[in-house]
């Protein structure tokens, strides 16, 4: 179809007044048709009978009116002289037309690699890629001003900008077959020649890394100034300090340090694991450790030394529930805290974790425990307390602090150790960090440092906390809110007494006593006790409290003490010495009778009255169920002989041996 225009249009594309045009139209200059219009006969002239430049200007606003992804298209659609419709695409910017056999855009697959190797490039290089994408795209987005073809439009805009119109031709051409939004990974700049890393003889370099990666940790200008005349000496090149430098600084930083600060310092580059502690109950955890205090203390006893403190902590709520003072980490200090902690808390918690000290690995602590590897568990050794208290034990990695909850709760402590009660006595946690004012002679009293102790404890249960699943309140809070609905296993009084005695091993002299910290204890039972090993646990601050001896996992007997006499001839104590004496004879004989009267029973070769039928057999369960005896402290089982191998030698042996008075080593 035609375009056609009036008078007044005409004249606004050429350039001059609506008579001029009506003029030329009656004259013939330019081709025109008469209709009927407003007032009378008008013209209406056609498009293409208007000067060239008249027919650009009226085209390209036709075309720049549409979308630009509609241009191309309608452009075509007009059918324009070749000549004026590429004079129409480059003032109205439309999209160049796909040319036959152009590269295919990149796949997927494609991209992802591109993408890849995009961004292991340099940060400089990748921002300039997306410098150029973004001038790129401006570039696609300009439109052209009236009276300037876009080509006119872009060189203008670049000239600006300081690009040449033959780069932004490179650029595209780098591009087409990426999508817009990837435009960037087709744009990273070329390294040129110069920018190309410096040749380094391999000797040269192996000679710098060596004496740079090593745990004395030298500086790097003393080894190139080495280097150097090396290098002269071989005749050969080395870049500047400063290239070195730089390349050395490439190496990774994880090799760097393992090289240069060792094994434990590459272990502390890694993440560490974060621990979710919602999952655990209240009481499922506890976990103990000793701190040395940075002050002196004086005891009780004159003595000066840097007091310990042994602490026990529930995980889920961090509230500290026992802790004990002393002069050092002993199995004694870690039986005190726990004892201080079941009493204190009425609860026994499913698991510890427990340094692998001496201390918490010790017998009296977890002997028995099948995870104490530290010695070889024996059948016979004593049980620990935790194991007696049926407590799972998991050891902490040595000199690991992150694998130790309550590394955290010392940082407290540590701060105590620099309140003004204690200037002169804190020492520091370093002998370089020693004040200057310190001073042996200004030990303070252990009583003052309890005091203190207990009351920094009990500021941290009432200050707010930001571990995991605290939710910023504090261990006293945490804790009234988890135990109105906690099941707790709770610990009975023989428990916690067991906690607070001490344990040795010890043997039976002739006479069946034992002797502990120089006292005798025995009975008129204890004669009688097999001689051999037995684990004794005793008060060490009460003498008098009788002691419980233990055969392994059996207790064998409770011996009271036996008290001096009063004097060299005391009659009453004589006679009461012998009185007790007789019972004990008098006993003896006694169950050497029932003895007597067992075997006789016992004899098979003896004749036996014919006694009745039992019946038929009843009928028994399809299902048997195995009967289990006894708890973490019960006997350990005995070992039934089939009858089978009841033969008349393991009959003999057996009597044999209950005459002696070992029967309670046979399976009977």
């Amino acid at each position: 179809m035609i375009a056609l225009l009036s008078s007044s249009a005409a004249a606004e594309l050429v350039g001059t007044s609506r008579r001029t045009i009506e003029r030329w139209c009656e004259s013939g200059a330019i081709r025109a048709e008469v209709a009927p219009g407003n007032g009378g006969m008008q013209y209406r002239i056609p498009v293409d009978a208007l000067p060239r430049a008249a027919q650009l200007k009226y085209w390209t606003r036709e075309v720049k009116a549409l979308p630009v992804s509609e241009r191309r298209a309608h452009l075509d659609g007009l059918a324009l002289p070749d000549q004026l419709a590429r004079s129409v695409a480059n003032a109205a910017g439309v999209p160049r037309p796909l040319k036959e056999g152009a590269p295919d855009p990149f796949t997927w697959e494609e991209i992802e690699a591109q993408s890849d190797w995009f961004f292991r490039q340099k940060k400089n290089f990748q921002a300039k890629a997306l410098q150029r994408a973004k001038l790129l795209g401006e570039v696609a987005d300009l439109q052209a001003p009236e009276g300037m073809t876009r080509t006119e439009a872009i060189k203008a805009f670049l000239d600006d900008r300081g690009y040449a119109l033959s780069t932004l031709y490179k650029w595209r051409k780098a591009v087409e077959r990426l999508p817009r939004h990837q435009w960037q990974l087709g744009l990273v700049p070329e390294i040129r020649p110069e920018q190309q890393k410096m040749y380094i003889d391999p000797a040269l370099w192996a000679f710098i890394c060596q004496s740079y990666l090593t745990q004395s940790k030298p500086k790097l200008k003393p080894i190139y100034r080495r280097a150097v005349k090396l290098a002269d000496e071989r005749g050969l090149d080395l870049p500047s300090y400063k290239t070195i430098s730089r390349r050395m600084a490439e190496l990774p930083l994880p090799l760097v340090t393992l090289k240069r600060e060792g094994p434990k310092a590459l272990d502390d580059m890694y993440p560490p694991m974060r621990r979710d502690y919602s999952t655990l109950a209240i009481h499922q955890i506890w976990n103990a450790d000793g701190h040395m205090r940075d002050l002196h203390a004086r005891w009780p006893d004159g003595s000066v030394s840097r007091p310990i403190v042994v602490a026990w902590m529930e995980l889920r709520t961090r509230t500290i529930v026992g802790w004990a003072i002393g002069k050092s980490e002993s199995a004694h200090l870690a039986r005190q805290s726990l004892a201080a902690g079941l009493e204190r808390s009425r609860a026994i918690p499913q698991a510890v974790y427990l340094d692998n000290g001496r201390a918490f690995a010790s017998k009296e602590m977890t002997g028995g425990t099948a995870t104490r590897y530290r010695f070889k568990v024996r059948e016979s050794e004593m049980q620990g307390v935790v194991t007696a208290l049926g407590i799972s034990v998991t050891w902490a990695k040595p000199y690991n602090g992150r694998a130790k909850p309550i590394e955290s709760f010392w940082r407290t402590l540590t701060e105590m150790a620099r309140r003004p009660e204690f200037v002169g006595a804190y020492c520091g946690n370093k002998p370089e960090n020693k004040p200057e004012e310190h001073d042996v002679k200004n030990a303070v009293d252990i009583a003052l440092v309890e005091k203190l102790l207990h009351k920094e404890i009990e500021e941290y249960h009432a200050r707010p906390h930001r571990g995991d699943s605290m939710n910023n309140s504090s261990p006293n809070a945490m804790y009234e809110a988890l135990m109105v609905d906690a099941v707790v296993t709770q610990p009975t009084a023989g428990q916690v007494r067991r906690c607070a005695l001490a344990s040795k091993l010890v043997s039976l002299n002739r006479h069946g006593e034992i002797f502990v910290m120089g006292n005798r204890y025995g009975n008129a039972e204890s004669p009688g006790l097999v001689r051999g090993k037995y684990t004794a646990y005793y008060d060490p601050n009460d003498a008098h409290v009788p002691v419980e001896l233990w055969d392994g996992q059996t207790q064998a007997a409770t011996l009271p003490l036996i008290a001096r006499g009063e004097g060299f001839a005391n009659r009453d104590a004589a006679q009461d010495h012998n009185r007790a004496k007789n019972a004990f004879k008098r006993a003896q004989r006694e169950q050497d009778k029932a003895m007597q009267d067992m075997q006789q029973a016992a004899d098979w070769t003896t004749p036996r009255k014919p006694q009745a039928e039992p019946g038929a057999p009843l009928p028994r369960a399809k299902v048997a169920r195995p009967a289990r005896l006894g708890g973490p402290l019960a006997a350990r089982p005995q070992v039934d002989k089939d009858e089978d191998e009841l033969t008349p030698e393991y009959m003999e042996e057996f009597r044999a041996a209950r005459m002696r008075g070992e029967a309670m080593r046979y399976g009977t």
